[in-house]
């Protein structure tokens, strides 16, 4: 907090824990500080995205919660949102457990919404209740295809669809050569 009164200093920060510095955000910071602007932060309700995309819907019957919906809302929030630091903290995130508009959640702007709504409810947790939550969602289930899978039979020669557990082991953690031996 020693360099709040710089507003160059405050910039720097505000750049790292936001999607760009705003007036009143660079004034709370040299009023308060940098460990009072980011307790504040914590303590900010969410500002969520599946709201905006039920208030928006299409008139078109078969594409209703159209992609768009949330891009549209993101865009909204990073710009506008009061809690800056769980919008960009939800935003790192997603680009990890990643998730797209783009294959099986095409033109389902209400799933991928409330996928990112969680990464705004869980961000600032432990990353192994993230990692459950995340585990949890309908959009990851659909996207990385394990919702309905089936457990493996020997008698059947079933095979269960192991992409999600993959995907922890090389992408959502520490990869396969970071673990401990133990």
């Amino acid at each position: 907090d020693q360099h709040a009164s710089s507003d160059a200093a405050n910039a720097r920060f505000l750049t790292q824990a936001t999607f760009g510095p705003g007036p009143v955000d660079m004034a709370y910071v040299k009023a308060n500080g940098y460990r009072a602007w980011i307790e504040n932060q914590f303590a900010l309700t969410a500002t969520k995205n599946v709201p905006y995309v039920l208030a928006n819907l299409s008139n078109d019957p078969q594409n209703a919660y159209g992609s768009n919906l949330l891009v549209n809302s993101w865009w909204k929030n990073s710009v506008t949102a009061p809690d800056q630091l769980r919008q960009r903290a939800a935003f790192a995130l997603s680009e990890i457990l990643v998730v797209s508009n783009t294959g099986p959640l095409n033109n389902n702007g209400r799933t991928l919404a409330d996928y990112y709504d969680t990464l705004l409810d869980s961000c600032f947790g432990n990353y192994r209740d993230i990692l459950k939550q995340v585990t949890l969602s309908s959009a990851m289930g659909v996207y990385l295809d394990m919702r309905g899978n089936a457990k493996g039979d020997i008698t059947t020669g079933l095979h269960p669809n192991e992409n999600y557990a993959r995907e922890i082991l090389q992408l959502f953690s520490t990869g396969l050569y970071r673990g401990w031996p133990d």
